[in-house]
């Protein structure tokens, strides 16, 4: 339930984003390549909500992996990009709730009797 609104949110903030073009939205500075990173995200992970436990694990590893350098990347050099704090939070986040959610998945914490919720089985 958390990754379908995870999905929605980033939805909306991507849709905002692709409105006001180089503009801000509740504090994001959000441009094309940042809003379609965000739609990406939320078509991505919402599609995988509904497939497997293992296909839900596998994309939030993926989203761990790229929000964990995008958040670096941005803190590291904000100005190519034109991120602000609040986007770097935001990826900083994002980054947490997917290697959050891939490690509950892996240890079949939430729902152990689901297939492929079980890390021996991968």
């Amino acid at each position: 339930m958390v990754f379908g609104v995870q999905s929605v949110v980033l939805l909306v903030v991507g849709i905002a984003g692709l409105v006001v073009q180089g503009g801000t939205f509740l504090g994001l500075r959000l441009h094309l390549p940042h809003s379609i990173l965000l739609l990406v995200t939320a078509v991505v992970v919402g599609a995988a909500v509904f497939a497997s436990n293992r296909a839900l694990r596998r994309v939030l590893l993926v989203q761990t992996v790229v929000y964990l350098l995008v958040a670096a990347f941005g803190l590291a050099v904000p100005t190519p990009l034109g991120l602000n704090v609040l986007d770097s939070l935001m990826h900083g986040i994002l980054f947490l709730l997917g290697f959050i959610g891939a490690y509950v998945l892996a240890a079949g914490i939430l729902e152990p009797g689901e297939p492929g919720s079980d890390p021996a089985a991968t």
